[in-house]
């Protein structure tokens, strides 16, 4: 992803935090999603538009898989035993191939799901435990910015440094021409106000920021790792990149002390995409 980039292995540093009594959960409507803006594109639909349509026979295949879960006697207590996280020969053999075939027609939905699929496991993705991202004899620069990025490319990792480089005073902010004309100029970051709507339709991440990234990359000022598990987990493959693993940033506020350094980055991030 970036020139440089360490690989490095996370750590385990806490159980997976199981709710007891453990119980799952069918879906109703309207449906959870993980971004509002979700919610509102179908839910502002009518309820005879093809989205809702679609969604209501989602939601309807999910719940059957759940129905199916909580109907086959000791299945709850055999997933809770192995800590909400099971390989699909474990169903076939405590159970029956015929379960097991079933579970693993999960699909993954536009809404938030209990249960997954990833490969021969299935599990609840709050079967993750805890993990230290960073090793911990890692030296990290005094008041170092952590940057967590999920996207497999740059999209992530830009939006939260352009909030650190708002923060500071560095992100143009549209503004009014003086020459009388009321022409507003824009340097085109609606992408960056409106991330939450924008994250899963943009072609690519903002070239402006990715340019900044290498700038400061080569200034010593920022670190790329990537990171993966010391023991893999099926819980990588949500909510991180297509490969189950993150990319950790780690960037040296030590920057802004250098005013040649912050001039060029403000000449960039003014420039046009």
């Amino acid at each position: 992803m970036y020139h440089g980039t360490i690989p490095v292995l996370a750590e385990k540093c806490g159980s997976a935090q199981i709710p007891k009594p453990y119980g799952l959960r069918l879906i109703e409507e309207p449906a959870p999603f993980d971004q509002d803006c979700k919610a509102w594109a179908i839910y502002t639909r009518k309820e005879n538009d093809p989205v809702r349509i679609a969604l209501k026979a989602e939601i309807e295949e999910y719940n059957a898989l759940i129905e199916a879960v909580r109907n086959e006697p000791g299945f709850i207590d055999f997933f809770v035993q192995n800590g909400l996280a099971v390989t699909r020969p474990q169903i076939e053999e405590c159970f029956s191939r015929n379960l097991a075939d079933k579970l693993f027609t999960l699909k993954r939905y536009s809404f938030v799901q209990q249960l997954y699929v990833y490969g021969e496991w299935l599990f609840d993705v709050r079967s993750r435990p805890a993990y230290r991202l960073l090793p911990e004899e890692l030296i990290l620069p005094e008041h170092a910015v952590i940057i967590k990025n999920r996207t497999d490319d740059e999209r992530d990792a830009a939006y939260f440094l352009c909030e650190h480089f708002q923060q500071n005073g560095l992100l143009p902010e549209n503004v009014y021409s003086d020459s009388g004309e009321d022409k507003e100029i824009d340097y085109g970051y609606d992408w960056y106000d409106f991330y939450e709507q924008a994250r899963e339709e943009m072609e690519h991440p903002d070239g402006r920021v990715v340019e900044v990234m290498k700038l400061l990359e080569g200034a010593g000022c920022l670190r790329s790792y990537s990171v993966q598990p010391k023991e893999f987990h099926p819980s990588w493959s949500v909510g991180m990149k297509s490969d189950c693993t993150i990319d950790v940033l780690v960037l040296d506020p030590a920057y802004l002390q250098d005013a040649e350094l912050k001039e060029k980055i403000c000449v960039i991030l003014k420039s046009r995409d």
